[in-house]
């Protein structure tokens, strides 16, 4: 009895250690992100879509609002709402807003400013859930080599410039990041063949969670459920989950269009033939492959393509896993290519939303091979020094991206030239 005591205080103790050690790693990261520029932007004043909405909700009557949108601050004049986002989607940001609102005294201007901090939590959170014993055989051994490793690897994930400066400096109002993740979580389900009733169950709350929030994504989700098949046949539950995430998808997205009908209000909201570019203009591509390799908006990131060429890297070095991780990577960028190809237009205007179905997967890949293959216990020193210059490289681009983005560099220019 005494020593089973002793056991499971020495098990406390070192989960503690774990933990906190994981959690100084996270600070240090995050001060530097936000000495960059980060921090004076997450404390500025922005209007955008939610501040309009919560805004708009809280100061007239229910029945007048009906928690409808607002794209901008004088569109209930134009007698216009949108109508893009769902009902969920409001009220999942309106719940994570309004306490720091009524509470702080914070406006939503400035309160919508938390969402990149959430997102990027809610990717380390998850994780470190997939690979907790992993991360736990990392710090528990106590060496400084595999120490180091982790220090690195969750620079990687916090210094990766997309969620900063796509939700920082262009829009707040972006659930791609966490559609991206939620696809990342599935991938892990996709190359177990093993767990197919798992894998159905993972595939459904998936498809909810996704209806819920965002119906565009509704294809992408229906064809990473066909390739995660083992045979090409209908099978009666794959067909039950489909049929039921049509209802929750088509339920979502008419909601918003009844409700703005009921008040004779018109929606904002850009049809499909312009997010398509079936509207004939070619003012914002020429081609979907323009579209991908010079979008209008310009977001291409010279660590995406790092993050890509690591990932693909990875591949042929782990010869062992090499047929699995191209089928996990080809399962992840099914969502990006299908948003592509069906909306061309909207990918090139905004293509700092969906770049991040391409970096969030690529980090996820990266992270979660470089754990499995357990990488570091029979390594040389040779290829460890390779390794860590290649994170301390992939780290420095992304915090240059960052300072860049924010223009913190032009400020020490003139003050140190």
């Amino acid at each position: 009895m005494v020593n089973q005591n002793k056991t499971q205080i020495a098990n406390k103790i070192n989960s503690f250690y774990i933990s906190f050690i994981f959690i100084i790693f996270c600070v240090f990261w995050l001060l530097i992100v936000l000495k960059l520029g980060v921090f004076d932007s997450s404390t500025t004043q922005k209007e955008g879509v939610l501040s309009f909405t919560f805004n708009w909700w809280e100061n007239s009557k229910i029945n007048t609002h009906l928690f409808l949108g607002n794209y901008q601050k004088d569109e209930l004049l134009n007698g216009t709402v949108y109508t893009t986002y769902t009902y969920p989607y409001y009220f999942v940001n309106y719940i994570l807003l309004s306490p720091i609102h009524h509470l702080f005294n914070i406006s939503y201007e400035k309160a919508q400013n938390i969402l990149p901090f959430i997102n990027v939590a809610f990717f380390l959170y998850v994780l470190f859930k997939i690979k907790k014993v992993e991360i736990k055989d990392s710090l528990s051994a106590k060496n400084i080599f595999k120490t180091a490793w982790l220090f690195l690897i969750v620079g990687i994930l916090i210094t990766n410039s997309l969620p900063w400066v796509s939700m920082l400096r262009y829009n707040q109002d972006n659930f791609h990041m966490f559609i991206a993740i939620v696809f990342c979580i599935l991938s892990v389900y996709c190359i177990n063949e093993q767990q197919q009733l798992r894998k159905d169950r993972a595939f459904l709350i998936a498809g909810i969670i996704i209806g819920c929030l965002t119906p565009i994504y509704f294809p992408a989700w229906l064809l990473c459920y066909i390739y995660a098949e083992d045979e090409l046949k209908v099978r009666k539950k794959m067909a039950t989950n489909v049929l039921l995430v049509i209802c929750v998808h088509i339920f979502n997205y008419t909601l918003p269009l009844l409700a703005a009908s009921s008040l004779n209000l018109k929606s904002s909201a850009s049809g499909y033939l312009y997010r398509s570019g079936l509207d004939g203009s070619n003012q914002y591509f020429d081609t979907i492959l323009t579209a991908l390799y010079r979008p209008f908006s310009e977001q291409h990131t010279t660590s995406s393509s790092i993050l890509i060429f690591s990932v693909i890297a990875m591949g042929f070095l782990l010869k062992n896993h090499k047929k699995t991780i191209f089928k996990q990577f080809t399962f992840l960028l099914i969502p990006f290519f299908t948003v592509l190809i069906l909306f061309p237009q909207f990918s090139s205007i905004h293509m700092y939303f969906i770049e991040f179905l391409i970096v969030i997967p690529s980090v996820f890949m990266l992270v979660y091979w470089l754990f499995t293959s357990n990488s570091i216990s029979n390594i040389s020193p040779k290829k460890y020094t390779l390794m860590l210059l290649f994170f301390c490289f992939l780290i420095m681009t992304q915090l240059i991206e960052i300072a860049r983005s924010f223009e913190l560099l032009t400020a020490l220019k003139s003050k140190f030239i």
